[in-house]
């Protein structure tokens, strides 16, 4: 009965994990898409900063401004990504309670030494 009652732990502490690893996976999935849109959209106003620099100085400007907006979107999307990665590496990992355990003893502590003092042959 015990043994069941384990086996059911482990079944559902298994089936929370997977779940979590199937959440972060399509998280991942979507924020890498989202880092390639911001990359074709800073492509395309780092193109057009160049021609405005030649054709319209004063939109120029505006079209750089744009441009640091989305590299910033693009370093803190990077950022989630990389945190992302790792909680679905955690989430990939054996979780504790599903782990064996095992039993460690300690060793047996070293024998004491008799030493004897100058005081009578005491021991210590």
């Amino acid at each position: 009965l015990i043994n069941d009652a384990c086996k059911s732990k482990i079944d559902t502490v298994s089936s929370e994990i997977n779940s979590e690893k199937s959440i972060y996976e399509r998280l991942l999935t979507v924020l890498k898409s989202r880092r390639e849109l911001i990359q074709s959209e800073l492509a395309l106003l780092e193109a057009r900063a160049s021609l405005d620099m030649i054709v319209n100085p004063k939109k120029s400007d505006e079209t750089f401004n744009r441009a640091q907006l989305l590299r910033k979107q693009l370093l803190e999307t990077d950022l989630i990504i990389l945190a992302v990665e790792d909680l679905l590496k955690r989430a990939s990992e054996v979780h504790p309670s599903t782990k064996p355990t095992e039993r460690k003893v300690a060793p047996p502590p070293p024998p004491k030494e008799k030493r004897e003092t100058k005081l009578g042959g005491f021991e210590f």
